[in-house]
């Protein structure tokens, strides 16, 4: 006796099995994903283990999955079939990746590998499905840690709202840089004090906040551009309130790490107090939950294919394996074999060995060179370094978040820095300026940029992009980074100094690439 079952009896039992292949396909490729990108998932991990910054990054996964378990009765609902455009997205991820880590760019990496995994995964559960946890899907991004290039500009905003806030007041300040003197004590913004840590958790918080408490989309909006400008005004505040009670108290308290104490408790008053006027704007429970219901209109598969799932796991999987075998025999090519460095002699000048107190950092430099040039009709000298790399690798990069015209903060002191305008006509670029004060009030003026292969620039993402391009197009390995120095005093002040930086430049910069070239057999 043979059983007929009803033709819709079938096909809901097809879909649900094809629903738990779908989720376990994603497991799969989730896998894998992690399996073939170990390296860049590491970075992000060993960030969040080592920086107080990040360590949130270790609940942001655990937040994305409890959003979607929330919402699982739609999103299961909603898995009918793969969504083939999602290849798209996942290898502009992956070429992403790629370019990356050409050049050693970590948090490229690290989007694209968040990238990857979103995009992988609406690949195989299909539009409908992952429209249902979009937002969670969305909030992965913050697995990513990024934000140390904010430090510089929020450690200048911190002490410029500070020595603001401190003049108001009716308090003398002097200010010189990052320090800033009290007639109780000096005191200096460091990176801590930046407030990006802040941020960083505000926003986080913010977002998460946002989506509980709103379902429309400008209200989300609204409240997380909020949640990203009341912690920078707030770090402000809080970093006038330190120094304050320094200066009252006769430096005696909010001088040491207990500064750092209250800064975070008024971080939780911020945020306290940013979560209850949020709270007036709250939408109802019942109104939230109309608005996200699903219309009626269940995702329905018509015979689909048992295999479908794992064909589009298949699919992803090919998407993703070919970019690090790509990256893996574009970084077979070694440089050239290399020569030592000579550095040239220039026409008008002399050079010796440098007598300069000031030497930058060398990044992880495969090469240094260091001399001083001294003009033959003024004496006036001018300190070259050249710090060379012909094979680049995490740790050793061209680019750099360091700081590294500023070797000991203790003892050197940033007046001023500027992007210098064009210094040199046949290789039209610009250079970055740096006013430095060192030990015993002496003054220098430094200007630096990159030498990648042929081509010079004083922009990070330049530089990269010129890297890229000579990876892809199997050009020339060689970089550098070039710092010109001029001691400033009563008989060359600071626009005779730059007149002389420039001079330098054009009288010696043909010598000095021929030299580099030369350390490369060109």
């Amino acid at each position: 006796m043979t059983a007929f079952l009803p033709e819709h009896a079938l096909n809901t039992s097809q879909t649900g099995r094809y629903r738990k292949q779908a989720i376990t396909a994603t497991l799969i490729y989730f896998l894998v994903l992690l399996g073939c990108f170990y390296d860049t998932v590491w970075s992000i991990v060993s960030t969040w283990m080592r920086s107080d910054t990040y360590a949130h990054g270790f609940l942001i996964l655990p937040i994305a999955l409890w959003m979607a378990w929330g919402r699982r009765e739609q999103f299961f609902q909603h898995i009918t079939k793969p969504e083939y455009w999602a290849l798209a997205p996942l290898a502009g991820c992956g070429l992403g990746w790629l370019l990356g880590e050409l050049v050693d760019v970590l948090v490229v990496q690290q989007f694209a590998l968040v990238g990857m995994l979103i995009s992988g995964i609406w690949l195989i559960l299909g539009t409908a499905a992952c429209w249902q946890i979009a937002f969670p899907l969305v909030y992965l991004i913050f697995l990513v840690p990024v934000g140390e290039g904010l430090v510089p500009p929020m450690m200048e905003f911190t002490a410029t709202f500070t020595v603001a806030m401190i003049e108001l007041t009716g308090i003398p300040v002097y200010r010189e840089g990052l320090f800033f003197i009290l007639p109780t004590g000096n005191w200096s913004v460091v990176e801590a004090c930046s407030g990006v840590r802040y941020l960083i958790a505000s926003v986080a918080l913010g977002t998460l906040y946002a989506y509980i408490n709103y379902h429309s989309v400008w209200r989300r909006g609204i409240f997380i551009i909020v949640s990203i400008i009341v912690p920078i005004i707030a770090n402000g505040l809080r970093a006038y309130i330190i120094v304050m009670l320094g200066h009252m108290s006769d430096m005696t308290i909010a001088t040491g790490v207990d500064h750092l104490i209250y800064g975070w408790v008024f971080f939780g008053l911020v945020m306290f107090l940013l979560f209850y006027i949020g709270s007036f704007w709250q939408e109802d429970a019942e109104e939230i939950e109309q608005a996200t219901e699903p219309s009626g209109k269940v995702g329905k598969v018509d015979l689909l294919p048992a295999s479908a799932a794992y064909r589009s796991v298949v699919l992803a999987i090919s998407a993703i394996l070919i970019w690090p075998w790509m990256a893996s025999a574009m970084e077979q090519r070694q440089a050239t074999e290399i020569q030592p460095l000579v550095v040239p002699e220039i026409n008008g000048w002399d050079k010796a060995p440098s007598k300069s107190r000031w030497l930058p950092l060398d990044g992880g430099a495969q090469q240094v060179q260091e001399i001083t040039y001294y003009e033959q009709d003024t004496s006036i000298a001018v300190q070259l370094v050249i710090q060379s790399f012909y094979q680049q690798s995490h740790g050793a990069e061209l680019v750099t978040a360091q700081d590294l015209v500023v070797p000991d903060s203790d003892r050197w002191r940033v007046l001023d820095r500027q992007l210098s305008s064009r210094v040199q006509s046949e290789t039209n670029s610009t250079v970055r300026e740096v006013l430095l004060r060192g030990p015993a009030a002496q003054e220098i003026l430094v200007w630096h940029w990159y030498r990648v292969g042929e081509n010079y620039t004083s922009n990070d993402y330049r530089a990269k992009i010129y890297e890229v391009e000579n990876k892809l197009s199997f050009g020339r390995l060689d970089s550098a980074r070039l710092f010109l120095a001029v001691p400033l005093s009563d008989s060359v002040p600071l626009e005779s100094g730059r007149t002389k930086l420039k001079s330098f430049v054009t009288t010696a910069l043909s010598d000095i690439e021929n030299s580099m070239d030369s350390s490369v057999g060109i």
